[in-house]
């Protein structure tokens, strides 16, 4: 039993060792051949997206035609109310789960805005990727930071620095993804608030601004990766072999 234990302990580490050797050998191909394709990736992307995005389009039912609509409402309420006063006394119309459909008929369609979803897709597409490769090499960072000993820990303070950096980027792509979903909600309430009072016209304002503003952090989101891709290569790369190797004679040296 205790041999089977042994030799089962043995195979554990050796694919932790491989696991680890996959992580290392994944994120500093990573840092050193994805990281840098990225950040011409995302300016060409941003050039791209660049009219449209200072545009800044918005497709929404006019005020005329939200007038239109108010004025059929009233229309169609003013004939139930009519109807109702002819029942006989003491008698109530049968409420059928059509009785609102007058006040939907010919309702304006309020459709998502077309460009902002695309580009929104693309940049969800691109925070994802960047997660997913921060992630990975946070994780490389993590494993080569060696057991805490006394002295000699100028490396380790150079990886921990690294992993702040990487942290803060990795948290900035989980905002940026959760302004995305944030940014829908907001709408479709702005939108509903719109459809259901079309005589007050600041809804439809609000519509307008809030795909406006979007645009504007579209940009600013693209530009965020992009230069948050060039950052952590530059940092990463400068200190690439304090990362790998945080504690050895030279640096001692190098101390006084």
């Amino acid at each position: 039993m205790a041999g089977n234990h042994k030799l089962d302990s043995g195979g554990h580490q050796k694919a932790l060792e491989e696991l680890r050797k996959t992580i290392s050998n994944d994120a500093i191909e990573a840092v050193t051949k994805k990281f840098p394709p990225k950040v011409i990736e995302i300016e060409e992307l941003m050039k791209a997206v660049g009219q449209v995005l200072k545009a800044r389009k918005t497709e929404l039912p006019t005020e005329e035609e939200l007038k239109e609509y108010a004025a059929r409402v009233a229309a169609s309420k003013a004939k139930r109310s009519d109807n109702d006063s002819e029942l006989p006394v003491g008698k109530k119309r049968k409420i059928s789960k059509d009785r609102d459909q007058p006040q939907r008929d010919g309702v304006p369609v309020v459709y998502p805005n077309k460009d902002i979803g695309d580009i929104m897709r693309i940049i969800t597409t691109k925070l994802t990727e960047g997660v997913e490769l921060l992630g990975l090499v946070k994780t490389w960072v993590q494993l080569n930071i060696p057991k805490i000993e006394d002295g000699n820990n100028f490396g380790v303070g150079v990886q921990e620095e690294c992993l702040s950096e990487l942290s803060r980027v990795e948290d900035a792509g989980y905002t940026q993804l959760d302004s995305i979903s944030n940014y829908f909600q907001t709408r479709a309430t702005w939108a509903h608030k719109m459809a259901k009072h079309p005589l007050i016209a600041d809804y439809r304002q609000a519509v307008v601004e809030l795909d406006h503003t979007q645009y504007i952090e579209m940009r600013m989101t693209l530009a965020d990766i992009r230069d948050n891709y060039a950052i952590i290569q530059d940092l990463l790369t400068k200190n690439l072999d304090k990362i790998v190797r945080p504690r050895n004679a030279e640096s001692t040296l190098l101390m006084y």
